[in-house]
């Protein structure tokens, strides 16, 4: 898919303002990078859109129902390996708060169960059972995507781009050249694939708040 944003400054501005002018390309890469993040985890795959993650049909899912957090997530895990593409977890993807939480986890008396001391035990703040854990405020708070990362694959057709012009007119129909405006366009084309989708399981019902 193509993802791509535009911005219009006034020559007047980038002349006075030579920081701000700086500002405008920073924050146009990451709003592409906001936009991909987004698809690579919901997209539905209509239209322009890519199919993102959660919405690969054939991925395996798990509720928490009676287990604990670190319970779930573990049989998870497991789910991955026992499915058919006998896969093997190193990767989760889980919304900051989600994996706050977790990291909160304590046993019954009062320690922590992700120890950034002895890693091996259990986990630290960013591991858990030998798998990276990787946050995004994309990813439903209360879930989780337990995956086997070798089995997702991603493509850049066209590497991000940033470039400006003054002439014509901009998406909300300026003259550029009459108004002595410049307008700044990012853009790149990507793509992602899932080649087993059971090596991704969707994990639900953990804390959220």
């Amino acid at each position: 898919m193509k993802i791509a944003a535009t911005a219009s400054l006034s020559t007047e501005v980038i002349q006075d303002y030579g920081n701000f002018a700086g500002w405008l390309p920073r924050e146009l890469n990451r709003a592409i990078v906001d936009a991909r993040t987004n698809q690579v985890v919901n997209g539905n795959g209509s239209g322009a859109n890519m199919l993102g993650l959660v919405n690969v049909s054939g991925i395996l899912t798990r509720s928490i129902g009676s287990d604990t957090p670190v319970d779930c997530i573990r049989k998870a895990i497991n789910d991955i390996r026992v499915g058919s593409s006998f896969a093997k977890a190193d990767l989760i993807l889980m919304h900051p708060t989600t994996h706050a939480d977790l990291t909160l986890q304590k046993s019954t008396t009062g320690q922590y169960l992700l120890d950034p001391e002895n890693p091996a035990r259990l986990g630290d703040f960013n591991s858990i059972f030998g798998c990276r854990i990787v946050t995004n405020a994309y990813v439903t708070a209360g879930q989780a995507i337990v995956c086997d990362s070798q089995w997702i694959y991603a493509w850049t057709r066209q590497a991000l781009m940033i470039e400006i012009n003054s002439y014509g007119t901009d998406s909300s129909g300026t003259n550029l050249w009459a108004n002595n405006a410049v307008n700044f366009r990012a853009e790149e084309r990507v793509a992602l694939g899932v080649a087993r989708p059971s090596s991704l399981c969707l994990v639900s019902g953990l804390p959220a708040t």
